[in-house]
């Protein structure tokens, strides 16, 4: 058992999804299609990560598109 994790946080609030596979290949797959959002995503902090049935974690990777603080003039 396969155990996708998407997590996307933004304003300092993270929602989660998950996405369980039998087979390790659909489950890579999956998490492949997450960063490939996450890569162009608005969201300030996108994840992705893949666990075993033990849950140890496989994968892991994120994409951090916090916007800048504008300068004071």
């Amino acid at each position: 058992m396969y155990t996708v994790v998407e997590l996307q946080t933004t304003n300092g609030v993270t929602t989660a999804q998950h996405f369980n596979f039998a087979d390790e290949n659909q489950s890579y797959q999956k998490y492949h299609e997450i960063l490939m959002y996450a890569a162009v995503s608005t969201v300030d902090i996108h994840s992705a990560s893949v666990l075993n049935e033990y849950g140890n974690i496989l994968k892991n990777e994120f994409y951090i598109h916090e916007q800048e603080p504008e300068p004071n003039n």
